[in-house]
């Protein structure tokens, strides 16, 4: 932004010094900085007839400060604008997160309670059995726990597969079809 207002200034004395309004570029430069700032104020000056310049390069110094100054506005107010919106991603990210967890802790609770309803039921049916008749139901009570928890397990990735298909969907998706365009399809 600076150099907008630098080469607006230096346009401004090459062509005060191409008119010949004011023989030597640094002084010609001197006076459009004074002009262009509203300063007004220094040793170089222009003859009678060509006086009115230096008001129209003060307005020109007006309209160009005006304009970038509504640019740096704008520029906060984008960058505002994207700070609320990654804040509010990452507010439903977490969000998402957390259920998913709490989905998990609850597969993990369910099957320690579907583990141990199992071993009660076969201790019950041990109870005045013969040797070999509880090396069987124990033999059984294993499996089942076994397939209790491969379920759990089968379970619990499968929320983690969706947790990861809505963490791609809470991602922003590019305009421009950029390189993460290609990941996404």
């Amino acid at each position: 932004m600076l150099d907008l207002h630098i080469v607006e200034v230096l346009i401004w004395a090459f062509a005060l010094n191409v008119m010949g309004l004011i023989a030597h570029t640094y002084d010609a430069i001197y006076f459009c900085a004074n002009s262009y700032t509203t300063l007004g104020m220094g040793k170089v000056d222009v003859g009678d007839h060509w006086r009115i310049i230096s008001p129209i390069i003060g307005i020109s110094g007006l309209f160009t400060f005006a304009w970038t100054t509504s640019a740096l506005v704008d520029v906060v107010a984008s960058n505002r604008r994207l700070l609320n919106l990654l804040e509010d991603e990452r507010e439903q990210e977490l969000h998402m997160r957390f259920a998913m967890r709490k989905a998990q802790w609850d597969a993990v609770k369910t099957e320690g309670q579907a583990e141990r309803a199992e071993k009660e039921k076969a201790r019950n049916s041990a109870a005045g059995s013969s040797l070999s008749q509880r090396l069987k139901i124990w033999r059984d009570e294993r499996k089942m726990v076994a397939e209790l928890r491969r379920q759990k397990v089968a379970e619990i990735e499968d929320l983690r597969r969706q947790e990861r298909l809505q963490e791609k969907e809470l991602r922003p998706k590019p305009a421009d079809g950029g390189p993460d365009a290609k990941e996404r399809k």
